[in-house]
């Protein structure tokens, strides 16, 4: 058997997250598929694989005897995510998978916003969308949905959109002037208002994603509702879907966490939460969830084609003790979204001296919480 060195492997994850990460997709009068981004990343990657191998093959294989092909290598990299032994390859190869999600995203966000624009200005090529008279809101693309969600918040350009103002992309046109506040609505904190404008931002760029997987934004949000925000009257269709649920509940907490992080702090030195005008030393920098992200309908790697195996069936019981283990920490999950949402709120409507009264408060909480908790001795 052939053994490919790792070398071969780190060259093209390095080589094949420069020319994704540097890929700009063709402008069509239409956004593209969400199979035809896949695809295009794909070609990247495999042309960048085919130019390593060459490279390999005409050097280093050759010098040794060694006989590198395009094939014999795809089958070492198909197994590679499982087999490999060494973890800086294996983290390698996860940062080129994330990579690849995260220029999906961009894609499929950059194609939207091109449309958006245009069709603001009546000049965009109509397009078929599914609404109610379609059927519902698919599961596939519910997933395909709260993947690009999960990935969107971490994209340069979203950042700076909701952190700086700047628009989404640049297009070479003028940005959007804001609204004007309405006469009568009271005046809102610095915070409030930047929470509302955060707010708002993500809204819009979830409405570009939902056209992605197909669906007129209006019916999609609609279907949102029903399906996961009306516990009273669940939809009978994904009532027992808990993995559904799960990637919802971790989606929402991703966004949320999102709002808050970009509504507390601004990237060009602008003000942020603190009360070290007073003197203290407390100051909001963010705030984190420590869930894992769940990223659905992402690209379909080289390492995870025709790669179906798996664990050892489950009996009976261990499958109704993971449902019941899933269930509960949807629970937990939607018990910590709420909460954080409670926390923010009271934040935000408080006056600044309540504010800072409060952060300081919290944070002798908190250094009295960690003291204590390094007093507990180890072990069980």
């Amino acid at each position: 058997t052939m053994a490919v060195p790792l070398e071969l492997f780190l060259s093209f994850f390095r080589e094949a997250s420069e020319a994704m990460n540097t890929y700009e997709s063709e402008i069509y009068e239409t956004p593209p598929t969400l199979s035809t981004h896949r695809r295009c990343l794909l070609e990247v990657q495999l042309k960048c694989l085919k130019q390593v191998v060459s490279t390999y093959a005409n050097g280093a294989g050759s010098k040794n005897g060694s006989s590198y092909t395009l094939e014999k290598v795809q089958e070492k990299l198909r197994n590679l995510g499982k087999d490999c032994q060494e973890p800086h390859v294996k983290k390698a190869m996860d940062d080129m998978n994330d990579t690849a999600r995260l220029v999906f995203c961009r894609l499929v966000l950059e194609a939207e916003y091109r449309w958006q624009r245009l069709d603001s200005k009546g000049d965009a090529v109509p397009r078929k969308l599914r609404k109610k008279e379609d059927g519902p809101f698919e599961r596939s693309a519910i997933m395909e949905f709260l993947g690009l969600c999960c990935a969107m918040v971490k994209l340069p350009n979203v950042q700076a959109h909701l952190h700086d103002g700047v628009d989404l992309f640049d297009l070479g046109e003028e940005q959007l002037e804001a609204q004007p506040k309405n006469e009568g609505e009271r005046e809102l904190s610095s915070v409030e208002k930047r929470f509302i404008q955060v707010q708002g931002k993500l809204e819009k760029i979830q409405q570009l994603l939902l056209r992605a997987v197909g669906y007129d934004p209006d019916y999609a949000t609609e279907e949102v509702q029903r399906i996961f925000l009306t516990p009273h009257n669940p939809a009978p269709e994904y009532a027992q879907d808990t993995d559904l649920h799960t990637t919802f509940e971790k989606s929402i907490a991703v966004i949320s966490n999102c709002a808050t992080n970009a509504a507390l702090q601004r990237k060009n030195g602008l003000e942020k939460l603190s009360d070290h005008k007073e003197g203290g030393v407390t100051r909001v920098i963010s705030v984190s969830h420590s869930e894992k992200i769940v990223e659905a309908g992402s690209l379909k790697e080289y390492t995870e084609h025709n790669n179906t195996a798996g664990t050892a069936p489950k009996n009976e019981s261990m499958e109704q003790q993971a449902e019941e283990e899933q269930m509960e920490q949807l629970r937990l999950a939607r018990e910590a979204a709420n909460l954080q949402q409670s926390i923010l709120h009271d934040l935000l409507t408080m006056t600044e001296d309540d504010r800072n009264a409060n952060l300081q408060v919290a944070k002798e909480a908190h250094d009295v919480f960690l003291s204590r908790a390094l007093e507990i001795p180890p072990g069980p």
